[in-house]
């Protein structure tokens, strides 16, 4: 069973492997998380599945990735999903493209949710989960725990009252099966009541089941009743399934919390018009359902083209040329000609604002990251490794290889040995034997009228039996080794989690934040849109470098190992954050309200010293406005000098702040 897994030779210290641009960009799957990185994904990958993780990051959230065909989305997406998967996030991944030849396309993302939205019955993760969820449907139906609570009441008062009635239910029941198989009517009469107290047993235990099932409902049955013709019944029948799933999935997201459930949907941008509504319906509904977070990866152009086309009469009827600047005054037979597409792209634009909350876009490839595609380099491609490294990857490969059949050995060892161990010595089976067949009640047949009574049950030793010098008894070596194996496996559980994954805000970062708060209220003092600057700011914050790496205590001590043994591994350093967060909210505060002011050296130069320059928009518009603006302003700058001890930022600081935005849109 193990020979194969050997049978691959151990790497030499020296291969030599003739190269070309064949052997190069061969494969066109994703990047995962630990492949090389050569268009720097990782560090965007990252930063959203901190955003996504900080406790402060509210859900339902829609979270779009862009880019054309070919730029990386499904990578990006997939490294993304692989840290979240790390950081104990149930995520969900679904290819639109794969599945659009489904009939009903809903059904099938549902579907593909009720499957993999909860964690593995095998994890410790899915005993907390039921619990949560076990909870919250109790709580919601307490009248339903009281009732069950007296039924249980009353079964532990009949039992009481009949001890021997758990033994005669068992004996009924074989009767009944008996009288069954026989092709006979069986007697309720004799075992009503023992039917009763079954009736009291069973039925709580399959409600608890049914509360502790995540998903009751099943979309493939959905499915079937959609096929074919359709007829009111099955819309009732879509119209309650819509109603149950939606309240279990709110369930089940909310028994998730604080690790939030992750829908990644890819490829949307290769359906049909009508798949790509469809699949923006769902989301909608996933999002109003629960609370959850929804990526999408998209090329945000064809997107907006199919549901352009999707409502196309409905855009044609809403939106008038006043709508759009471009179509007033304008008589161009071109410009008239192309009206009817311009108003499908503005309905559209304004359709996906209302769902996208957060638009990510791919970053185009620089010149050195293109050329590290075709030529690898030691830091983005593949990395030379020594032999003793490469051959603990070899072996670390093979045992986790070996990992299922020793499992399946061990147990099959275990169990036979454990058998073994826990049957009595030879001669208390005789003695029980023997106390058995005493125990029988003997009867001899009398005269008639005379009564037969029971031969008189032997007097039983009830003295505790001495330990002599000598005598040797044997214990139960199972009651020794299964607590150390169970001991075992924690121990190695423990060593392998990562310490919290829950991000949370900084000091910094909320003291900052107070400080600026007036001017991004100043900018437009509503809900939607500080909620917007928020969640933009939060994510620009988790794009910043983590100050230390995240190991879990296994990785640790390997690292501490390894070092003993002589190999020079580097420390584990604190990485300084090029931009700090005070700094991060200020410069995000000061382009929340008017990019120009960061973008124009001329602007900057006044407004760090508390100027308020007009923008080129006409906003403010009076005096009064700017005085009040200004007054803002230069509070804001004088609070962040108390705290902070650092005014003005550089231009090193602005140059990283329009890089993180440069492309970045949030609704």
């Amino acid at each position: 069973m193990f020979i194969p897994v050997f049978k691959k030779p151990l790497p030499t210290e020296e291969t030599e492997v003739d190269g070309s641009i064949a052997d190069m960009l061969i494969s066109d799957r994703p990047l995962d998380i630990n492949d090389p990185d050569p268009l720097g994904f990782k560090p965007i990958a990252l930063g959203l599945s901190r955003f996504i993780r900080n406790v402060n990051t509210q859900p339902p959230l829609t979270i779009a990735i862009s880019g054309q065909w070919g730029s990386g989305k499904s990578s990006l997406m997939n490294m993304l999903k692989a840290d979240l998967r790390q950081n104990k996030f149930q995520s969900v991944w679904f290819n639109a493209w794969h599945h659009q030849k489904e009939e009903h396309l809903l059904a099938t993302l549902l579907e593909n949710i009720r499957t993999h939205a909860v964690p593995p019955i095998w994890h410790p993760k899915n005993l907390v989960f039921r619990y949560r969820l076990l909870k919250l449907r109790l709580k919601r139906s307490w009248p339903i725990l009281f009732l069950l609570l007296a039924a249980y009441s009353a079964l532990a008062g009949f039992l009481w009252a009949h001890p021997t009635a758990l033994g005669l239910l068992s004996t009924n029941l074989e009767h009944i099966l008996i009288d069954l198989q026989n092709g006979e009517w069986p007697h309720f009469d004799e075992s009503g009541t023992f039917f009763g107290v079954l009736v009291i047993a069973l039925g709580p235990l399959s409600l608890l089941a049914k509360a502790l099932r995540a998903f009751g409902t099943k979309p493939a049955r959905l499915m079937a009743s959609m096929s074919g013709r359709f007829r009111v019944r099955d819309f009732t029948a879509q119209a309650g399934f819509r109603y149950r799933f939606e309240r279990e999935f709110k369930d089940v997201t909310r028994a998730l919390s604080p690790h939030s459930l992750v829908i990644l949907i890819d490829d949307l941008d290769r359906c049909k018009p009508e798949n790509v509504l469809e699949v923006l319906e769902a989301v909608n509904f996933l999002v109003s359902a629960g609370d959850c977070f929804v990526v999408l990866g998209l090329d945000l152009d064809r997107v907006e083209r199919c549901v352009g086309l999707g409502f196309k009469d409905v855009a044609e009827e809403l939106l008038d040329d006043t709508d759009i600047p471009e179509l007033q005054n304008n008589n161009d037979s071109q410009t008239i000609g192309d009206a009817g597409k311009r108003r499908r792209g503005q309905f559209a634009r304004q359709y996906l604002e209302k769902l996208i909350n957060i638009e990510v876009p791919v970053p185009e490839p620089s010149e050195a990251q293109a050329r590290n595609l075709l030529v690898p380099s030691a830091n983005g491609g593949i990395q030379t490794e020594s032999i003793w490294r490469s051959v603990g990857r070899e072996l670390t490969q093979r045992t986790r290889a070996l990992v299922p059949a020793i499992m399946l050995t061990a147990t099959i060892i275990f169990g036979f040995w454990g058998g073994r161990s826990l049957l009595f010595e030879p001669v208390q089976e005789a003695q029980l034997n023997q106390q058995q067949s005493t125990d029988e009640t003997e009867v001899t047949i009398g005269q008639p009228g005379i009564l037969l009574e029971p031969k008189p049950e032997p007097e039983r030793d009830t003295k505790i039996s001495k330990f002599e010098s000598g005598q040797t008894a044997r214990f139960p070596r199972t009651l020794f080794v299964a607590p150390l194996l169970l001991l075992l496996g924690l121990g190695v559980w423990r060593l392998s989690i990562l310490p919290e994954s829950i991000v949370r805000d900084s000091p910094e970062f909320l003291q900052a934040l107070g400080v600026w708060s007036p001017l991004v209220y100043a900018k437009q003092p509503t809900p939607r849109s500080v909620k917007r600057f928020m969640n933009r700011l939060r994510y620009f914050a988790m794009r910043l470098p983590e100050e230390e790496s995240r190991k879990s205590i296994g990785m640790r001590l390997k690292g501490f190992l390894e070092r003993i043994r002589g190999k020079n591994l580097p420390e584990t350093v604190a990485v300084k954050k090029e931009l700090t967060e005070a700094t991060l909210v200020a410069l995000s505060a000061l382009h929340n309200f008017n990019h120009e002011w960061l973008e124009n050296e001329q602007d900057w130069s006044k407004i760090k010293k508390g100027e308020v320059v007009k923008a080129s928009n006409g906003s403010p518009e009076d005096l009064g406005q700017m005085q009040l603006l200004q007054i803002t302003l230069q509070n804001a700058i004088k609070n962040h000098k108390s705290k902070f001890k650092q005014w003005p930022p550089t231009d090193k600081d602005i140059e990283k702040l329009l890089n993180l935005s440069k492309g970045i849109r949030v609704s």
